[in-house]
């Protein structure tokens, strides 16, 4: 008998804007290719003064290989693409706002961080299924649609599911709170229980593969979301908890 657990998040007023990393370190450039800049105009002043003295004219010559000199201007250039970084990175922050989320990044956040969960405890890393990812999308859309305060689990019983409903401040961090529910969890009387089934599917040993969905809830519950995730094979099966549960490997 395969048996399932949702987890429901208190309300969160906070948000969590999308932002992407700039390179605040293309400012350094900038400003150390100022200082050589400098010490080359120094030098072509000098130059210039050694033509009053001596007056000859294959000295003439001798300026005209120094203007060399000008063409060392490639600093100029180096500071149009710093400038250009900045804005470029400063227009993507702006642009999008923090009610928006990407499902990608999501999904492939939640993959990493459960095979670095499940390493801890001997098990294998799993892989993406693009079907279980389809799978578990639909159903958080319906499930987000159809949302009256219950988690309900999908009908067809195939495949295993863990599901959040989360705010946007949190949308990030169902793997993290399914996994603590490891403090409830005893070795020693291995089993399934509705305070550690999420951890116990998670880090199941037998699973090989996985896929997330997200989905808003309706605008009863503005601000929130449904993830879904589903997992094959299923675990939590009665009698096998032994073997697949293993503690954390030191």
């Amino acid at each position: 008998m395969i048996r399932r657990s949702a987890i429901t998040i208190p309300s969160f007023t906070s948000t969590i804007p999308i932002t992407t990393i700039t390179t605040i370190e293309t400012t350094k450039i900038s400003t150390t290719t100022r200082k050589p800049s400098t010490k080359r105009k120094v030098t072509t002043r000098r130059k210039a003064t050694t033509k009053k003295k001596k007056g000859a004219t294959k000295r003439e010559g001798t300026t005209k290989k120094r203007k060399t000199t000008k063409r060392r201007s490639t600093t100029r250039k180096k500071k149009s693409p710093t400038t250009t970084t900045i804005s470029t990175t400063s227009l993507i922050t702006t642009k999008k706002p923090s009610s928006e989320i990407d499902i990608k990044s999501l999904r492939r956040n939640y993959l990493i961080q459960t095979n670095m969960y499940r390493q801890l405890h001997g098990s294998p890393d799993l892989t993406n299924n693009e079907e279980l990812e389809n799978l578990a999308q639909a159903y958080a859309e319906r499930l987000g649609k159809e949302y009256n305060g219950k988690l309900i689990h999908d009908p067809d019983k195939r495949y295993g599911e863990n599901l959040a409903y989360v705010p946007i401040s949190m949308i990030v961090d169902p793997v993290r709170l399914w996994y603590n529910e490891i403090q409830n969890y005893h070795y020693e009387n291995p089993g399934f229980g509705l305070n550690t089934g999420h951890f116990t599917q998670l880090i199941w040993k037998n699973t090989k593969e996985m896929g997330c969905g997200i989905g808003k809830v309706n605008e009863k519950y503005p601000g929130y979301y449904i993830v879904s995730c589903k997992y094959n094979p299923s675990g939590n099966y009665e009698g096998q908890y032994k073997e697949n549960v293993l503690p954390v490997q030191k």
